[in-house]
């Protein structure tokens, strides 16, 4: 029996009601009581037959790490640099990293960087903007003094992020206005991650906090679609790398990131008060081999179709009214619903 139809026996009426009363519990609360529920491993295991092949023994022992490990006290600060959560540790893929990911290009698992399949895809993002912001327009007033901190946005498919200025905006939360974005991504077979996977805006006169997202199993890539000038960019581990539009219309160049590194975004114009957007993919890092992004979709998947059904929880990125139209129209009952972009 695959793990959606074990899910799906849970009542969604409940799911349903509960997605339209305001939340209390956080993503990470709702992520902490997946990974320590029994019934969640128990779908995992019968959704994953191949989970025992030698093949996946690092992969399983980040699944060890999700359920024994908490988080709290976690952090474990790398000699290279790097913050690594200990809950989240991929074994095996921290060696030899550098902030900036540039020094991949080139090496095995890494052809839809080199190949040009973001920039394809970014171009088609610049096309797409436009019309996105006439329709679902970034949330008013979220960097000025009444500030708070907040990851849900009501029915809006834009997020705020935990910065003044930044708001995130998840192709999969908004998939109807970007459609070309999405098909090249795909086309290229860019192995997109489970978290961020849209657009990024920030407004002038705004940097975000110093941090590392403590995930050793994924990269990030920022491609700068509008508003990119000389005064906006991201420090990496320390150094500033500025993130430019390209000629014309056309996307600039692609930013790689490994984001264990600390790591800044910055919008200081001052001269005028354009928010700048960069198309953000996070991808699986290329340590990771094809076997092992199989079973990381196919977790992460599960994750948010269980919180969505156990614990009542929009997966992040998607709007409690997106979530509660899909199950109304039968849909968000499979893996695929959350494995796809």
């Amino acid at each position: 029996m695959r793990a959606w139809c074990l899910l799906a026996a849970l009542p969604l009426a409940h799911a349903l009601a509960a997605l339209k009363t305001q939340k209390t519990a956080s993503y990470e609360d709702t992520w902490q009581a997946t990974w320590r529920s029994p019934k969640f491993w128990d779908a995992f295991a019968q959704s994953t037959p191949d989970l025992a092949r030698p093949e996946l023994e690092r992969f399983r022992g980040l699944c060890t790490n999700l359920r024994e490990r908490d988080n709290v006290g976690r952090l474990t600060r790398e000699t290279n640099g790097q913050t690594i959560d200990e809950q989240y540790r991929f074994p095996g893929v921290s060696g030899g990293r550098r902030a900036n990911g540039a020094n991949l290009a080139g090496t095995p698992r890494m052809e839809w960087f080199d190949d040009g399949g973001l920039r394809e895809a970014a171009a088609a993002a610049c096309g797409e903007l436009e019309a996105a912001l006439s329709t679902e327009a970034p949330l008013a007033a979220d960097h000025g003094e009444g500030f708070a901190e907040e990851r849900k946005a009501g029915a809006s498919a834009w997020n705020r992020m935990s910065w003044k200025g930044s708001q995130y905006l998840p192709l999969r939360s908004a998939s109807n206005a970007w459609t070309e974005t999405t098909k090249a991504l795909r086309r290229h077979a860019v192995p997109a991650a489970h978290r961020f996977c849209g657009i990024s805006r920030q407004a002038a006169g705004c940097r975000g906090k110093v941090h590392s997202d403590h995930h050793n199993f994924v990269l990030s890539t920022l491609t700068p679609l509008r508003g990119c000038t000389k005064a906006t960019g991201i420090v990496l581990d320390g150094v500033e790398t500025p993130l430019i539009d390209g000629d014309g219309g056309d996307p600039g160049a692609t930013v790689l990131v490994d984001n264990t590194f600390d790591h800044q975004v910055y919008n200081d114009l001052t001269e005028s008060a354009e928010d700048r957007y960069v198309l953000i993919v996070e991808t699986w890092h290329p340590a990771l081999t094809l076997y092992e992004r199989r079973a990381m979709s196919d977790l992460f998947a599960l994750r948010d179709l269980f919180g969505l059904l156990e614990h009542k929880r929009a997966p992040f990125g998607v709007s409690d009214a997106a979530a509660a139209s899909l199950l109304e129209s039968g849909g968000g009952v499979r893996l695929d619903d959350w494995r796809l972009l």
